[in-house]
């Protein structure tokens, strides 16, 4: 149950996995619910990622980074694999370029499509027109731009805006043509509405968890700091609906670390979470300072994480449940008394 990548087809002809449990597994990749096995334990799960087999398909270009977690007591280094269309959102998008296709935030199926941006020449670009020394690398100004949800059910309409500048041609053969330097326009988008999905928490998870996560992807992408600070506000709401207050019995502030711990003594089975939640509290420190230089890929690790700690908290002990009825029945399970075979 701790695998960060989805699989795209199966392992080797005959080779079935065994993940060590004697009970019905949940197993969840990528942040998503894929199977429920009810075959004595067998299953597609972590333990075949640590010892190399399945070889899984995974697109190079869907992998954002990779970190390193303990999990069971062996350091593990793990895929981190987010929406692609965030990070590559977050970065300049040439003209002519295909916007990316991020995940709609309101139905969570859709991909969003967007127009050609509009341009728009700051007054004082256009005003330094006018200098001898000119040249179209000068030019700035803002943009704004429309997209719209694929998804024919929803088709909720996304407006974006930010910085727009003229430079050198990054996608080009050649610098110079025989008309001097190739320029080409660069969009830097700032501010999208609705906000980018970040991460797609369970239903269960606390509403006020789930709105400090939501206010991490309204700022991700004009301030990665202040989203890893959105993150670890999440963890701390988090600690608050589990009965770890954020001060002692004399009123004093607990700091996030020590509340982390309680947390995670408090449980069997919770010491591996907790770690979860120290990284992401990191990250949240870093993104804190005021001479923060965290990266959009850093806080996407923080995503990553979370959502990893939080579908462990609450997905998994309702599929093991579901999958304990399904084995007890030994069969479809139906909210009632069936014949055992």
């Amino acid at each position: 149950m701790h695998s960060w990548r989805t699989p795209t087809r199966p392992g080797p002809a005959g080779g079935v996995a065994k993940c060590g449990r004697t009970t019905g597994c949940a197993i969840r990749l990528g942040g998503r619910l894929a199977a429920v096995c009810g075959s004595s334990g067998s299953c597609l799960g972590y333990d075949d990622l640590r010892n190399g087999q399945p070889e899984l398909d995974q697109p190079a270009n869907d992998r954002v980074n990779r970190v390193e977690a303990t999990f069971n007591g062996r350091r593990k280094v793990c895929d981190v694999t987010v929406d692609k269309g965030v990070l590559q959102l977050t970065r300049p998008i040439e003209e002519g370029d295909q916007w990316p296709r991020v995940q709609c935030s309101i139905c969570g199926s859709g991909r969003v499509t967007f127009e050609e941006p509009v341009q728009h020449e700051s007054t004082s670009s256009i005003a330094a027109h006018r200098h001898f020394a000119w040249e179209p690398e000068w030019i700035r100004g803002s943009f704004t731009v429309a997209g719209r949800c694929e998804n024919p059910r929803c088709g909720t309409v996304f407006a974006g805006a930010g910085s727009y500048s003229i430079n050198y041609r990054e996608n080009r053969e050649v610098e110079y043509g025989d008309d001097g330097p190739h320029y080409s326009g660069f969009y830097q988008c700032e501010v999208l509405y609705p906000h980018v999905l970040l991460l797609t928490v369970p239903e269960s998870t606390p509403p006020d968890v789930q709105e400090a996560i939501h206010r991490a992807g309204r700022v991700i992408l004009s301030d990665p700091g202040l989203a890893a600070t959105a993150l670890r506000s999440g963890v701390e709401r988090f600690l608050t609906h589990q009965g770890v207050s954020a001060t002692d019995e004399k009123g004093r502030f607990v700091s996030a670390a020590k509340r982390i711990k309680t947390w995670g003594e408090a449980a069997s089975g919770r010491r591996e979470i907790a770690r979860l939640f120290d990284a992401a509290r990191w990250l949240g420190n870093t993104g804190t300072h005021e001479d923060s230089d965290i990266t959009v890929e850093e806080v996407l690790q923080g995503v990553t994480i979370l959502d990893e700690a939080f579908h462990r908290i609450y997905t998994g002990p309702d599929v093991d449940l579901l999958a304990q009825r399904i084995n007890d029945a030994r069969g479809p399970y139906r909210g009632e008394e069936q014949p055992k075979a």
